[in-house]
């Protein structure tokens, strides 16, 4: 949300139904500790006003594939930065049923991963995500700052790639190790009945 303040992007959605807590800090630079237990999309809100060319609509809502029509409806692109396969199928869903380019970004401890889908041209989530058995959480697991700030600046350059009509990772997955300073691309291979359909 920061970087496309910064950038000037004009309307900027955030959607997340959770409040801040103490350990969402260490990762998140729009959160300090007076903005415990307050909603995180009123906090970004507040800490972005003095951004003034971008407008931001806070929806403190849980997206999942009962309303993710309603609050996806009208985006020209969506940034994922949710925390659970479900939520990702129902973004990946409705894009690929109204044609919106997104991109995927999934990261824990000291590794993320991201990727650029668009419907009709690339692979989508259901060819290289299955419903994990056990889902790890970053509560469980941890997530290093450097982690989620790379991650963020790699997913909005990638914004800016595609609106120059040359999105770098279309059809590929970057993925990084920061402890090992390790990064590689490798390409997406289509694979699963929704997009069979379309090629």
């Amino acid at each position: 949300a920061l970087l496309l303040a910064q950038l000037g992007v004009k309307n900027v959605t955030l959607i997340d139904p959770d409040v801040v807590e103490l350990f969402n800090l260490p990762r998140q630079p729009l959160f300090c500790e007076k903005d415990v237990a307050k909603p995180k999309v009123k906090v970004a809100m507040e800490a972005l006003s003095e951004f003034n060319l971008t407008k931001f609509v806070p929806l403190q809502e849980y997206l999942d594939k009962r309303n993710v029509a309603k609050l996806l409806s009208g985006c020209d692109v969506v940034l994922d930065c949710t925390d659970n396969y479900a939520a990702r199928k129902a973004i990946n869903d409705f894009c690929m049923e109204k044609r919106v380019p997104w991109i995927y970004c999934g990261a824990i401890k000291d590794v993320a991963m991201v990727s650029t889908i668009i419907p009709g041209k690339t692979p989508c989530f259901n060819c290289f995500a299955k419903k994990p058995v056990k889902e790890i959480s970053c509560v469980e697991q941890g997530i290093v700052a450097t982690t989620t700030a790379l991650a963020a600046s790699l997913q909005v350059q990638e914004l800016l790639n595609l609106l120059g009509e040359k999105p770098t990772l279309g059809g590929k997955m970057l993925h990084f190790n920061l402890s090992a300073l390790n990064f590689s691309v490798f390409p997406l291979q289509f694979s699963c009945k929704q997009c069979k359909k379309l090629f």
